[in-house]
């Protein structure tokens, strides 16, 4: 894996966000590959929990500005960049005031859903190809994080598969043991489509998208391996992916890093 490209794709990362197993790994599993020879850079939404000071995050002007449209509706993109202490790591946080500014996570201060998570997720996920692709970033690797980052692999398969950037990647899913309380929105499959992706490219999947679950699957379907973060993990989820012949590497609570490192080069 030595000078191969790694973009990691997170939903928590350490010390950016609190100490969590997701912020933990978030950091380790960079970190760990970086010290192994692979060429890493790091993308995580810019929840209104992270002090942008303290964390010393400035914006790159060449990269924001472009409109992420969703529904219809315009979402002014804005990067932030910061480097990952202790390493030589540069995580980029897509912005915009409207999703994320003085926001928490995924729930408020007093533990409700927002209303929209979902036009946030599908931002999030077309804004990380987005920045990776203005920075002919070429990784060899994906690893999206948590379900916040589940339809990376749909768009990268859909819309992108003819970029050079992204047409040797290959896409891992770290799956947590997450569940959203908030039904799926009725116009989800008009949010997803945007470019070239009409309602077809979704209903060809088999995949009917009525819940969180049949959501994780969607993503699953496109995933070249998946990688459980938890013990937990929902068997469904396991499932999809074993009809589909996708690898999984299991849950292991010691020597993460490096066994998900091998997990690289046995999907590479």
């Amino acid at each position: 894996m030595k000078g191969k490209k790694l973009l990691f794709i997170g939903e928590e990362i350490i010390p950016f966000l609190p100490e969590t197993a997701m912020s933990i790994y978030g950091k380790a599993v960079p970190k760990y590959a970086s010290e192994n020879g692979m060429a890493v850079r790091a993308l995580l939404p810019k929840w209104g929990i992270i002090n942008e000071r303290r964390n010393q995050l400035h914006e790159v002007i060449r990269l924001s500005g472009m409109n992420i449209i969703i529904n219809d509706v315009d979402h002014p993109l804005l990067i932030k960049v910061a480097s990952l202490p202790d390493t030589r790591l540069q995580v980029y946080f897509t912005d915009n005031a409207d999703l994320f500014k003085k926001r928490q996570m995924i729930t408020d201060a007093d533990g409700n859903e927002y209303e929209d998570n979902y036009v946030r997720s599908i931002f999030f996920a077309r804004s990380s190809i987005e920045t990776c692709n203005l920075l002919h970033w070429d990784p060899a690797i994906i690893q999206c994080q948590g379900w916040f980052s589940i339809l990376v692999p749909f768009y990268l398969k859909k819309n992108f598969k003819e970029n050079p950037i992204f047409k040797q990647s290959k896409l891992i899913v770290t799956l947590y043991n997450e569940k959203m309380k908030k039904p799926l929105p009725e116009e989800i499959i008009n949010m997803i489509c945007y470019q070239d992706i009409t309602p077809k490219d979704i209903d060809d999947t088999g995949i009917k998208l009525n819940t969180f679950d049949d959501l994780i699957k969607f993503g699953i379907t496109f995933a070249d391996g998946i990688i459980c973060g938890d013990k937990d993990i929902p068997q469904e989820w396991i499932a999809c992916a074993e009809e589909k012949n996708i690898p999984v590497l299991a849950y292991s609570e010691e020597d993460f890093a490096a066994k998900t490192f091998d997990f690289y080069k046995a999907i590479s």
